[in-house]
């Protein structure tokens, strides 16, 4: 007979991107039994979907990507509800770069975490980065670092968010984030 579980426990790990947040859930998900994960990135609607036409950049001839409205969120709150309600997972972490962002999803998060970085880091890194559709030449200066700021300075007045620096060592990042998480299972009186 299956164990349920009585409550899950959702982590969020938000952050600008290329910060560190993957590598740090997926640490996380292995080092924690029964634990899971959701990303933001798999809810980017299709490139031909409609609903980017509002978001298209003329002078860079791309989309802003970096925008809530490039996101399915709706589909992404109604997926975590679903995992919250099949108990299937003692922690459900969720991971992106505009999961604060969304107001219907905060009421989900028992922790908050939000990795920084500055400009030239992030920078440095998501030019090691391929995607699709490509970042054009400008896309990072007029696009993402903008849009990045703007995301900080609403995360900023969120009085329950804990913020890391994502130049740290990951690995101080990990046991940092994985204690305090532990604790909360703890806390829960849930066995770690």
């Amino acid at each position: 007979m299956m164990n349920v579980l009585t409550q899950v426990l959702v982590i969020g790990v938000g952050g600008t991107t290329n910060s560190g947040k993957s590598t740090l859930t997926k640490r996380l998900t292995t080092a924690i039994a029964g634990s899971s994960s959701m990303c933001q990135d798999n809810y980017f609607l299709d490139p031909g979907d409609e609903r980017l036409n509002k978001l298209r950049i003329p002078e860079l001839d791309c989309w802003n990507w970096d925008k809530i409205a490039a996101l399915d969120m709706e589909k992404m709150v109604a997926d975590i509800q679903t995992k919250i309600d099949e108990h299937s997972c003692s922690v459900l972490f969720v991971e992106g770069f505009l999961i604060f962002d969304y107001e219907p999803m905060l009421s989900f998060f028992s922790k908050k975490y939000f990795l920084t970085l500055t400009q030239e880091e992030c920078r440095r890194r998501r030019s090691l980065r391929v995607y699709n559709p490509a970042d054009g030449p400008q896309y990072f200066d007029k696009v993402v670092w903008p849009e990045y700021i703007n995301v900080l300075e609403q995360v900023k007045l969120q009085p329950d968010v804990n913020f890391l620096d994502g130049t740290k060592d990951q690995d101080e990042i990990f046991n940092q984030v994985l204690g305090e998480v532990k604790q909360l299972l703890e806390n829960m009186g849930q066995s770690v």
